[in-house]
């Protein structure tokens, strides 16, 4: 019997050994490996009371980040990201943090970043939020679905980025929007620009 394995009822194959690892974005390589132990895991080098009041999501982020170079950037999806591991990044590690997250996450204004018509909003419309005191940027951005995004090293300047597939018939990823062929450009935040090329890597 394995010590590690575990049940996960939302993957294809619900029994095996779950790793949490960090890649390079450009690359690929996998340069961190932490084996998950089930509830009540540690991982190797952690002080008990430094992590006592974060989430195991938190902890990892933030063991990853001490094995990382200063001013080195990170890019997790809405699992891991918090306010609170933004923060910690940068000030334990040096750390820049871009992702994005869950809107029950404390730290950021919801209620006004969530105030627009998020049903009928167009897609490329956002709304954003800064704590100068933490250099702490968050964003609700709409493109499909409403994305909320925060970084600590990409603030919300107006940028465009372009979606479709350039041909002459219209496409499923066109079926939301008034364009009928081709590829489309819409408005986004700074911050979503180098979040979609880098977290899923090239």
């Amino acid at each position: 019997m394995c010590p590690v394995r575990i049940y996960d009822p939302d993957k294809p194959i619900k029994h095996g050994i779950k790793f949490f690892c960090g890649n390079d974005s450009l690359t690929g390589y996998c340069w961190g490996l932490e084996p998950y132990k089930g509830s009540g895991h540690t991982i190797l080098g952690e002080d008990e009371w430094d992590f006592l009041n974060l989430n195991f999501g938190e902890r990892i982020v933030l063991y990853f980040a001490s094995k990382m170079p200063r001013y080195a950037q990170l890019f997790t999806d809405r699992f891991y990201t918090t306010p609170r591991l933004v923060e910690l990044c940068f000030e334990r590690h040096n750390c820049f943090l871009t992702g994005t997250m869950m809107t029950n996450k404390p730290g950021m204004p919801w209620a006004h970043l969530c105030n627009f018509d998020q049903l009928n909003s167009q897609r490329g419309f956002y709304t954003w939020a800064w704590e100068p005191e933490k250099n702490l940027w968050g964003i609700m951005w709409k493109d499909r679905n409403v994305v909320p995004l925060i970084s600590n090293r990409y603030g919300v300047t107006p940028q465009f980025i372009e979606r479709g597939g350039g041909g002459k018939h219209k496409t499923a990823k066109l079926k939301a929007t008034n364009v009928p062929c081709g590829r489309y450009r819409f408005k986004t935040g700074k911050m979503v620009v180098p979040y979609n090329k880098y977290m899923g890597g090239h």
